[in-house]
C-alpha cells in the first residue's frame, strides 16, 4: 500500500492544478495513518523503532497540513468563491503536530506550524470565534509554545481562549505538586476523547495521536529543556514504550517529502 500510494503521489506532483495538490495532501494524509498504524503496533510489541514510523507518519501529515495551508491562503482573495471558508477541519491535527514539534524541538517545523496556529487563533476569516467555545487543545499547544519561546507574544493571542482541563497544566507551571494532578486529567481527558465517537473526538482517534499523546509528552520535554523539574506521573497513556521517542536515527531524511517541499517550495 506504501509503495502504490507514493507512487500515486509522485503522479499527482506533476500536476499542477489545485486538483491535483489537494490529491498530493490527501495522499500524504493516507501515508501518515499507514505509518502511524505500523509505529504505534510495533511499540506496543515493545519495538522501540517504532518511533521511526511515528515519526514518518508526522512528516507526512505536516506536509498535508502545509501544503493544504498554502492553498487556502492563495484561496482567500476569492472570498466567497474560495474553495474552503474555513480551516476548522485543520486546527486540531495541526496542534497535535506542533506539539510532536515541541516534543522532539524540531525548530523549522515549530516556526511554520507555530505561525499557522497563531493565525487560526486570531484571524475570525480563518475560523469562526465560537470555535474555541469548545476546542481547548489548540489554544494550549499555542501556551506551550509561548512557554518555550519568548517571541511569541501572549497578547490576545490565548488569554481570550478557553482551555479547559489544560489550564491546570499552565496554572501548576511553576508549582510541581499542582502539575502533577493537571497532567493525570488531561491523560484522562486525551482517552475519552479517543472513546468519543463524536466529530469533537474524531482527531484523537488519527493516528499516530490517538495513542502518542504529543500534547502532554511536550510538557515533559519543555520542562526538560528548560531544566525544571519533571513532574512524577503515572499513567497508562504515557507509560514506556510511549512517554518519549527512543531510537530515533539521526538521519530520517525522505526523499518524497524532500521533493514535494521543493515542487511547492515549502
Amino acid at each position: 500500500m506504501r509503495a502504490q500510494e507514493s507512487d500515486q503521489i509522485e503522479r499527482d506532483l506533476l500536476d499542477e492544478s489545485p486538483a491535483g495538490r489537494r490529491h498530493v495532501a490527501t495522499g500524504l494524509g493516507r501515508l501518515a495513518t499507514w505509518h502511524g498504524c505500523a509505529g504505534e503496533l510495533a511499540l506496543i510489541d515493545g519495538n522501540l523503532t517504532g518511533w521511526e514510523e511515528i515519526h514518518r507518519a508526522w512528516m507526512y501529515r505536516t506536509l498535508a497540513l502545509r501544503v493544504g495551508l498554502g492553498d487556502f491562503e492563495r484561496e482567500r482573495v476569492l472570498g466567497q468563491f474560495r474553495s474552503r471558508q474555513d480551516l476548522e477541519l485543520e486546527a486540531r491535527p495541526l496542534a497535535f503536530c506542533l506539539a510532536y514539534a515541541l516534543l522532539i524541538n524540531d525548530i523549522s517545523e515549530i516556526a511554520a506550524l507555530g505561525g499557522a496556529l497563531r493565525v487560526m487563533l486570531l484571524d475570525r476569516d480563518v475560523i469562526d470565534p465560537s470555535y474555541w467555545n469548545y476546542n481547548v487543545i489548540e489554544p494550549f499547544v499555542y501556551n506551550l509554545l509561548i512557554l518555550t519561546n519568548s517571541d511569541y507574544s501572549k497578547s490576545s493571542t490565548t488569554e481570550v481562549k478557553k482551555l479547559g482541563v489544560f489550564q491546570g497544566i499552565i496554572d501548576g507551571w511553576t508549582s510541581p505538586h499542582l502539575l502533577n494532578d493537571a497532567i493525570w486529567n488531561a491523560c484522562e481527558f486525551h482517552c475519552q476523547c479517543i472513546a468519543d465517537n463524536s466529530d469533537q473526538g474524531r482527531e484523537f482517534r488519527n493516528q499516530p495521536f490517538d495513542l502518542v499523546a504529543a500534547e502532554i509528552l511536550a510538557v515533559f520535554s519543555i520542562r526538560r529543556r528548560l531544566n525544571l523539574p519533571i513532574p512524577e506521573v503515572r499513567h497508562p497513556l504515557i507509560e514506556k514504550p510511549f512517554d518519549q521517542p527512543l531510537g530515533l536515527s539521526s538521519d530520517l531524511a525522505d526523499p518524497l517529502v524532500a521533493r514535494i517541499k521543493r515542487a511547492f517550495d515549502l
